[in-house]
């Protein structure tokens, strides 16, 4: 959990945990931090940043579309949606229905220069930067070419840490500049100057995209009573070297969330990330095991939790519960490795 605006870490656990006291009982993978010192693939989160890209490079409005009636041929790949819209959509649609379709053509309109240069801009090509010595180094493609394009901009072939989208998104969303994350306490008036990464038009409509993710897309069991909740699932296939490839049976399940969207660009703004490593179905969740049903309600039960601790007012209008998301809006084009790598 952070605030957007001074990079203030509010929040940080990873499971499986071990008591500090007795820390020479506890195994590594105990004592393995994973919000920062482990990286994933993190799957159709990522493509909050390559929709970002397009409407700050100019390149797509919210209006513009893209056809994904069809598999997109890539070279020697096949890119295909999960659950196929198969129809034209709408860059709002694209993102709704987490396409990855229309994100890699998306990202091959940017192109390779462009895009990398934002990554690094968002600082997702190198270590977070945060007091916590053991900040893991992200993967990277060696070589920005239209594979490494296509898969990046859908959240595959790179590998980052939970902290480094922490803070990747919060500049997405706090007006458009990266701030340092930190797990110092700083005083309410200080607030970090910051990079200038994306324009303040670009992050208040990422704003309304990710809100309406949560009203009409994925998101919808991420929603909590009043607190204007927007957010991206994602869902990403492992890779497995035992069957040199990725695994259909192995995911990493996600839900990256700001609250809340409503309110001026300077109100105070928090981001929630809840990432499941290899998450099983169950009855609850019909056996799906992707972002939409096992870490967007978790999500949203965090919220409702600390927003009163946050001081964040609930808006009354807003207080009546939504209609539950349906299975379909839930898993819509989750699993961003369903082309043939």
């Amino acid at each position: 959990v952070t605030n957007i605006h001074t990079g203030e870490i509010l929040g940080m656990a990873s499971y499986p945990t071990f008591d500090p006291n007795r820390a020479g009982e506890a195994d590594n993978d105990a004592k393995l931090n994973r919000a920062a010192a482990a990286i994933y693939e993190m799957g159709s989160t990522f493509k909050a940043f390559t929709v970002a890209i397009g409407l700050d490079t100019g390149v797509a409005d919210v209006s513009t579309t893209f056809d994904a009636r069809h598999p997109y041929q890539l070279g020697y790949r096949t890119i295909k949606d999960y659950h196929a819209a198969q129809k034209v959509l709408t860059l709002v649609e694209v993102f709704q229905h987490s396409s990855n379709i229309g994100t890699a053509k998306l990202a091959e309109s940017i192109g390779g220069p462009r895009l990398s240069k934002y990554f690094d801009r968002l600082g997702l090509t190198r270590t977070a930067v945060v007091e916590l010595k053991e900040s893991a180094r992200p993967l990277t493609p060696k070589k920005w070419d239209m594979d490494a394009v296509a898969s990046t901009s859908f959240g595959h072939g790179m590998n980052v840490s939970p902290l480094a989208l922490s803070s990747a998104m919060g500049a997405l969303l706090n007006g458009g500049k990266l701030v340092p994350l930190t797990i110092r306490k700083l005083d309410p008036k200080d607030r970090p100057a910051g990079t200038r990464v994306v324009s303040e038009e670009t992050s208040k409509t990422m704003l309304q995209m990710m809100r309406a993710n949560v009203t009409g897309g994925s998101g919808g069991k991420a929603d909590a009573p009043g607190l204007t909740v927007g957010g991206k699932t994602g869902t990403g296939e492992k890779y497995d070297p035992a069957i040199r490839g990725y695994s259909s049976q192995k995911q990493v399940s996600s839900f990256a969330a700001v609250f809340p969207t409503a309110g001026p660009m300077e109100a105070d703004r928090y981001f929630v990330l809840i990432l499941m490593d290899e998450p099983k179905g169950n009855a609850s969740t019909y056996g799906y095991s992707t972002g939409g049903w096992v870490a967007a309600p978790a999500t949203g039960r965090v919220i409702d939790r600390i927003a009163p601790f946050l001081g964040v007012q609930r808006e009354p209008a807003l207080m009546a519960q939504r209609p539950p998301a349906t299975p379909q809006q839930l898993t819509a084009g989750e699993a961003p490795s369903a082309d043939d790598h």
